[in-house]
């Protein structure tokens, strides 16, 4: 046992106590008194061995039992242990058996397990208690449902799943449904398309098949390729689809038989069932039908087989569904997804809707009592995934919003900044930022060539809106598709894309607080990181309407942040997206016990503040820079040190601490760091009143000016360090209660942030453990962490 878990410690023990054992009944007292002598060492074999007591398993069994509304007792018979370990993992698996304690008027037999998941350290620990299989077919049919409804919270989502993959073969109907499906497989291996969906068509099943089940066997061993190649001549004879299908059973059959393969070839032609995807559409059909009957779309069934870098698999299964009713013409598409992991034995799954469509002819009041069926299974992405996919000659405006474009977007390549319209104000600069943007995604050959010709295309008319649309158009001799790698991310830099997200800030906020866009604060990254992401990142500001009717006002911003992994730019993802900025703004003449109501009011719903107490006062943001110099002025005296519980490093004092983070922000590129929002001295800011003929002044004299490196446009206000200073002090009288309460211990023991904030901690066990005493200042990251 410690040899499987490489605890070499352990080996050593262990074999000592053999070796001085004389006879075989002295060698379990010697090894437990072994165990509690070294408790305080904790080797890996000792934490591994208190997985096996019998409180563990029958607190789980307690568990069962209060949920679980029925009589039954363990089998102690059926009770067994499996040890897993993985490359970064040990997992424990306790095995029972259950079964009624009236089997004779009640009958019924569970199996169930509990799972207990370590780190390799086995410091840390993820327990579950689930039922795998249940045998209820003697109930009467009422206290099977109750059974079944109580077991509910026991049963693993994949289960049903898993209950459909376990037998051979000659039980699955595979071969009756392979050729069906096999000119409608998609087949991706790395980044690499190998067979496309209706690569093949009606009348080329038995080449598809070929096709398909050589791509397949690339899955398992060399000795399960030959196989497959070896019948190549059978496959490609067979005259007819039955014949076809009865010449596939026996060759799934013979994988079995073939000298070391994995079973991973088997394991994923057990994919290719119509009855994988029945516990999915029966969930789906529980929650829609009884509102908006539908049926399946007849033979409208894709399946897309991903295997990724990391050779992972992911399986989807694509079906879609059309409203009974011929008259009322409405479908929807749903996606089942198997995420499988290097073994293709454990998996993950998840079905939601991927699309839905509504004819000219049905009615506004049709739609929106459809769509609240619908959207519990529509995932969040969706909805930009779909403006994404649009072409890209759908979206309005586009030449303008090339334009516009160039003017506000920082492009920076492995943390060096290459372009950053802020700074440019010449109508080259949307052509600079093409050619860039051509650079970064395409080939040398295919960039060459469209970097002179878009020069020539446009001339000296950078400028027009109307030729930047003609660009696009096929036969116009500009770039004339949609299907690049330039197209596919200059999509996700438009606004278009942050409809969705909009859409849900205002219908979250705007009924209590009506606010309108900024459009003169907004800001747009694409970022192509040393590690092959790309991530495009936006930031965009709202003010409230009361801004337009001289009276105190508040402003926030939002930023949401896409992703792509890959340097084709195929897949979208939505990696982040918040609020990270609130400002109030307030005039002399409002009342001030409601503007405090108000304020509290809008922190606690917009979740820009944790603290109770700031908003007795007026709150206002400074920038992490500005607020390190605070704090290193402010502590330049102060002894208290930061304990670093690591050999490797000495303790160091917290003002060395702030001046080491200030530096490194200084230089390194660091992405996207929110403004920190303070308590400000007093809760009134003035404003100055507008007249029709003067414009407003939205800064004071005393508000330092911003530069153009900064995220928001000088419109955001922010603090002088000595009025800093003072606020901080300020802040501090008022909440007096937090400093005189110690700060727990903490250990790091997961990233804390990704690449939009600080830095990315990948390895935990690189990260120092951090003890800090004594008085301490929390800070609002402002987005309600």
């Amino acid at each position: 046992l410690s040899e499987v878990l490489e605890d070499d410690e352990g080996v050593e023990l262990f074999r000592n106590i053999i070796e001085e054992s004389e006879q075989a009944e002295e060698f379990l007292p010697t090894l437990l008194s072994s165990i509690v002598n070294n408790n305080a060492k904790q080797n890996r074999t000792c934490r591994f061995l208190k997985c096996l007591r019998k409180d563990i398993f029958m607190k789980a069994f307690g568990l069962l039992i209060e949920n679980i509304e029925a009589n039954f007792r363990d089998c102690s018979s059926g009770h067994q242990i499996l040890l897993i370990v993985a490359k970064d993992s040990i997992t424990v698996i306790h095995k029972a058996i259950a079964e009624s304690m009236e089997m004779d008027e009640l009958p019924f037999t569970f199996d169930w397990e509990l799972v207990l998941e370590f780190n390799l350290g086995l410091t840390k620990m993820k327990a579950d208690v689930r039922v795998t299989e249940w045998n209820i077919e003697d109930l009467p049919f009422n206290d099977k449902k109750q059974f079944e409804k109580s077991l509910q919270g026991f049963i693993p989502e994949s289960a049903p799943y898993e209950k459909r993959l376990k037998p051979d073969f000659d039980h699955l109907g595979i071969e009756r449904e392979f050729p069906k499906i096999a000119t409608h497989t998609r087949f991706i291996k790395g980044h690499e398309v190998l067979l496309e969906d209706g690569q093949y068509n009606d009348d080329q099943v038995n080449e598809a098949v070929y096709a398909l089940l050589v791509n397949l066997s690339k899955l398992d061993t060399r000795n399960v390729q030959r196989y497959v190649k070896s019948k190549k001549e059978e496959i490609l004879q067979a005259e007819s689809n039955s014949e076809l299908s009865a010449l596939l059973l026996p060759i799934f059959m013979g994988i079995k038989d073939i000298p070391g393969q994995k079973n991973r070839f088997i394991n994923v032609l057990k994919l290719f069932q119509v009855k994988i995807f029945t516990p999915a559409m029966l969930a789906l059909r529980a929650n829609i039908y009884a509102d908006f009957p539908y049926k399946n779309v007849k033979d409208y069934w894709n399946i897309e087989i991903e295997v990724s870098a990391r050779k992972k698999l992911y399986c989807k299964h694509y079906r879609r569904e059309q409203a009974h009713d011929p008259d009322i013409y409405i479908t929807f598409d749903w996606c089942l997804q198997l995420d499988f992991d290097k073994s293709i034995s454990k998996f993950d799954v998840s079905y939601y809707i991927t699309d839905w469509f509504f004819s000219n002819t049905v009615s506004h009041q049709s739609k929106s009592s459809l769509m609240p069926l619908l959207d519990p299974f529509i995932p969040e992405d969706i909805a930009y995934k779909q403006v994404w996919e649009r072409p890209i000659n759908n979206y309005s405006n586009l030449g303008y919003c090339i334009i516009r474009l160039a003017k506000r977007v920082k492009v920076i390549k492995e943390g060096s900044v290459l372009f950053n319209g802020l700074r440019r104000n010449d109508s080259q600069a949307v052509i600079d930022l093409m050619i860039l943007l051509m650079e970064c995604t395409l080939g040398k050959t295919e960039c060459l060539l469209l970097q002179n010709e878009i020069k020539e295309f446009f001339g000296n008319e950078e400028d027009n809106p109307s030729l930047w649309i003609d660009y696009w158009k096929p036969g116009k001799g500009g770039m004339g598709t949609d299907d690049n790698r330039l197209t596919r991310l200059l999509k996700t830099t438009f606004d278009e894309i942050l409809g969705p997200y909009q859409m849900q800030i205002r219908n979250d906020y705007y009924s209590k607080f009506p606010f309108v866009n900024d459009e003169q604060n907004w800001y747009t990254e694409i970022n192509f990181t040393k590690k092959g992401t790309t991530v495009i990142y936006h930031r965009r500001s709202e003010i409230s309407e009361s801004y337009f009717s001289n009276q105190s006002y508040f402003r926030f911003d939002w930023f949401i942040q896409f992703e792509f992994h890959s340097p084709r730019f195929e897949k979208l993802l939505v990696s982040e997206k918040g609020i990270l900025d609130l400002t109030f703004y307030e005039v002399e003449s409002d009342d001030n016990e409601v503007m405090n109501d108000i304020k509290y009011e809008v922190q606690s719903i917009l979740g820009a503040s944790s603290s109770g107490s700031s908003y007795k006062s007026g709150i206002t943001s400074i920038s992490t820079n500005d607020l390190l110099d605070v704090c290193i002025n402010n502590l330049h005296n102060n002894p208290m040190e930061v304990v670093i519980n690591n050999e490797y490093f000495k303790n160091i004092s917290i003002v060395t601490v702030l001046d080491c983070i200030k530096k490194s922000l200084e230089t390194q590129y660091v992405g996207h760091l929110p403004d920190v929002l303070i308590p400000t001295i007093s809760s009134k800011k003035k404003r100055k009143s507008r007249s029709s003929n003067s414009s407003r002044k939205r800064r004071s004299s005393s508000v330092k000016k911003s530069d153009d490196s900064n995220l928001l446009s000088p419109d955001t206000p922010k603090l002088h360090s000595e009025e800093a200073i003072s606020s901080a002090e300020a802040s501090m009288e008022e909440s007096d209660q937090y400093l005189d309460e110690p700060i727990d211990d903490q250990v790091v023991d997961e990233p804390i942030c990704d690449g939009s904030n600080l830095l990315v901690l990948e390895e935990a066990n690189a990260i120092p453990t951090v003890t800090v005493d004594g008085s301490g200042f929390v800070l609002n990251r402002g987005n309600g962490e």
